[in-house]
């Protein structure tokens, strides 16, 4: 007698249908089907790059063209895409960017970085009166 199966060494993420088969010492056979479920429960990885400080664009009271830098990530099952919130213009002071990372099955984790913009500009008078005499 015998027991056979067609399974792979692996399974994938999903749903895979194993077919069983005994074959008695007088060569019958039967055949059986079982159904193998893989789920993905592992979430992806990130750590967000490190915090940014950088001052205004002359001018202005928010900087733009900052560079945020990459976050680290990673996943089992690979990972489909990496966002962040960050908008084109930070003002002044502290703004917290939330980084997403998605898996190839939709897990998704986020990690936060915070973007310091300091006005280091000195005010400017204009419109000044002109300069008058008093007796």
């Amino acid at each position: 007698a015998s027991v056979t199966n067609n399974a792979s060494a692996s399974f994938p993420v999903g749903s895979t249908t194993v077919t069983w088969t005994v074959t008695d010492v007088n060569g019958r056979t039967a055949t059986a089907t079982q159904v193998v479920t893989v789920t993905d429960n592992q979430d992806p990885t990130i750590t967000a790059p490190t915090a940014v400080n950088v001052n205004a664009d002359n001018g202005s009271c928010a900087a733009t063209n900052v560079s945020l830098g990459t976050p680290a990530t990673g996943d089992n099952c690979g990972v489909a895409s990496v966002t962040n919130n960050a908008s084109a213009s930070f003002p002044v002071g502290s703004t917290t960017v939330t980084w997403t990372v998605t898996d190839v099955n939709g897990r998704t984790a986020t990690a936060t970085q915070v973007v310091t913009v300091t006005d280091n500009q000195n005010p400017v008078i204009s419109n000044t009166p002109s300069n008058i005499s008093v007796y």
